[in-house]
């Protein structure tokens, strides 16, 4: 397969860069894989839409159940129960490390100085965006995340506690090991994190410990996309679900559209716009997120304007009642 760019760099083996370079290998473009860390993340568990994972795996010839650590049934919120059908957890680090394995990896750090080198540099550097210019105002949710053990929780049951900008969480990934975390633009996360645990009554042993920091601002307001020989994927442009910092499938789904536009010789411009275009919805996701920050009555104004955007994203979860989704949302006052 011919494409107008001789030599590709991938930067970040997240799942963006992992699933880009993974679809682009398959098609005969062959791409150098930056990543400056051997160990692919903490072992936490990630929560994903199960039907859409299924289907983008498919493109690569990957089986969702491969991955699966939990089928979750239920999403308890401040105490309100929220039925699901169609969320699970899943091995993040051993998805990636399959989506690699043929790919050209270079274990390092890559310098700017790669642009020089390459004819197309692809920034899936995640929150940190390390090539593209940096974004003004930026909204970024700072994060804590934990491996725990216990034994006293339902392994099909999500558990949230809302925070101002943001929520504590505990996701199941088996044997009676959670992942347990949180994040919030204005609470510290290890308040958030210690308020959920006494709510709970609940004792666990900590296993694993890091930190991030989630991009809340959708591919509109993270401009530029492309710049020079530099094109942003994933999470470094906002493909992140701004209420919930949700990032996996919306950035594969960047990936998917990086590649058919590589695949099929369209220009970065036309890329740009199908990103702006395919991610539209996630702008009124973004102002409810940013009106936590301001007064309940704006807040109020917010939810009612932009409710078919809420309703949308909790179908996607297979939520069984939206009126617990507006119980559920209603605790954030």
């Amino acid at each position: 397969m011919k494409t107008n760019y001789r030599r590709i760099a991938i930067v970040g083996a997240g799942s963006a860069g992992s699933f880009l370079a993974s679809l682009l290998s398959q098609e005969g473009i062959y791409v150098d894989l930056y990543e400056r860390s051997r160990k692919l993340g903490c072992y936490c568990a990630w929560g994903t839409v199960e039907s859409e994972l299924r289907e983008l795996l498919r493109k690569v010839g990957l089986n969702v159940k491969d991955y699966v650590l939990s089928k979750v049934r239920r999403i308890i919120v401040n105490s309100i129960e929220v039925k699901v059908s169609d969320l699970i957890t899943f091995n993040k680090p051993k998805l990636i490390s399959d989506l690699i394995k043929n790919v050209k990896i270079i274990w390092a750090e890559a310098s700017k100085e790669i642009t020089e080198k390459y004819d197309l540099v692809v920034d899936a550097t995640g929150w940190r965006r390390s090539f593209l210019p940096k974004l003004e105002n930026d909204f970024l949710m700072p994060t804590i995340e934990y491996v725990v053990k216990s034994k006293d929780l339902d392994e099909d049951t999500i558990y949230i506690r809302f925070g101002k900008v943001g929520y504590a969480w505990l996701f199941p990934i088996g044997d009676n090991y959670w992942h347990l975390g949180a994040g919030d633009t204005i609470l510290n996360p290890i308040s958030l994190v210690k308020k959920l645990l006494k709510e709970m009554s609940l004792k666990t042993k900590i296993l694993c410990f890091c930190k991030s920091a989630i991009r809340l601002k959708p591919p509109m307001f993270s401009k530029p996309i492309r710049y020079g020989n530099i094109v942003g994927c994933g999470e470094s442009i906002g493909t992140v679900f701004p209420v919930t910092g949700e990032g996996i499938i919306p950035s594969m789904k960047s990936a998917l559209i990086l590649s058919n536009i590589l695949v099929n010789n369209r220009s970065l411009d036309y890329y740009e716009q199908t990103i702006v275009r395919e991610f539209r919805w996630l702008n009124q996701l973004f102002e409810i997120a940013y009106s936590l920050t301001g007064s309940g009555l704006k807040l109020v104004w917010t939810l009612v304007k932009n409710y078919k955007s809420i309703f949308k994203y909790a179908k996607r979860l297979g939520a069984a009642s939206l009126v617990n989704v507006v119980r559920a949302l209603s605790k954030l006052f």
